[in-house]
This record gives C-alpha cells, sequence and structure tokens, in this order.
C-alpha cells in the first residue's frame, strides 16, 4: 500500500433546493508523487469530476452539507515497460464512490472532507485499487 500527499486545484459549485437537498459538481487537477519508484518521473498528474448528491441541514448554502460522490478520476503517469528497460507514459481511468462533508462558513469560505476508492484500469500493466482522502478550503459566492 502507498500512501502519498496530492495537490489539486478545483472549480466547481452546488445547488441548494428548499428542502435541503444538495447537488454539485466540481472539476479539477491534481499532482502527485509517482508510487512506481523504478522509473525516473515521480510526477503523475490527474483529471478528475465529481458529482455529489446529499443534504445541506441549514437548508441553506450556510452551514453543514453532506453527500454521497461519485468521482471519476484519470491519470496520467510514467511506469516501467514489460521489458524492464525504459520508463512508458501510461494512464489509467476509473469511477470511484464514496461521501463527505463540508462546511460553509457566513463568510463564503468552506472547509470540505471527503473519501472515494475506485478500481482503475490502466492501459498498460494491471488494474489497481486508488483510495482518494481529501481536506480543502475553499470559496463560495
Amino acid at each position: 500500500t502507498q500512501s502519498n500527499t496530492m495537490y489539486t486545484l478545483d472549480v466547481g459549485g452546488n445547488y441548494y433546493y428548499d428542502n435541503g437537498i444538495m447537488l454539485g459538481a466540481t472539476f479539477g487537477l491534481g499532482y502527485t508523487k509517482n508510487p512506481d519508484t523504478t522509473v525516473s518521473s515521480d510526477a503523475m498528474g490527474e483529471l478528475d469530476a465529481k458529482f455529489k448528491f446529499g443534504y445541506s441541514f441549514g437548508e441553506t448554502a450556510k452551514g453543514l452539507g453532506i453527500y454521497g460522490l461519485v468521482d471519476y478520476s484519470y491519470l496520467m503517469y510514467q511506469r516501467r515497460n514489460t521489458a524492464n528497460t525504459d520508463d512508458e507514459l501510461a494512464n489509467a481511468g476509473g469511477i470511484g464512490f464514496g461521501g463527505g462533508a463540508e462546511y460553509v462558513f457566513d463568510s463564503g469560505w468552506l472547509i470540505t472532507a471527503s473519501y472515494t476508492t475506485a478500481t482503475m484500469t490502466p492501459d498498460k500493466g494491471t488494474k489497481f485499487d486508488y483510495d482518494k482522502a481529501l481536506m480543502g478550503v475553499g470559496f463560495t459566492w
């Protein structure tokens, strides 16, 4: 099991119904360290799209909201080829499922935390598990 810090930049938004139901979508770009230590490049990039369905306890954008999460992740990275001679570009995609929570302050700032797990299907190599536990700070208006 490998664990690395991921840095992401996301943009998205939520829609709140009068009864507290929350729908949201976020799209982002991420960077982390490649867990394959045999390759010359340790960069791993991620494109992702997250879709949320949940409930806001304040029945507005302010306060605590909890949600289920569907997350499509697309990874781009270097890997050692099967002949173990050169690095090669590879990518993997997968749909993850999980959940999260966010708290929106009166000032518009928010804190968020989520967890998803996915089975990634690479273009080269074998399938692998990809779990993400994310924490963040954002601003909404």
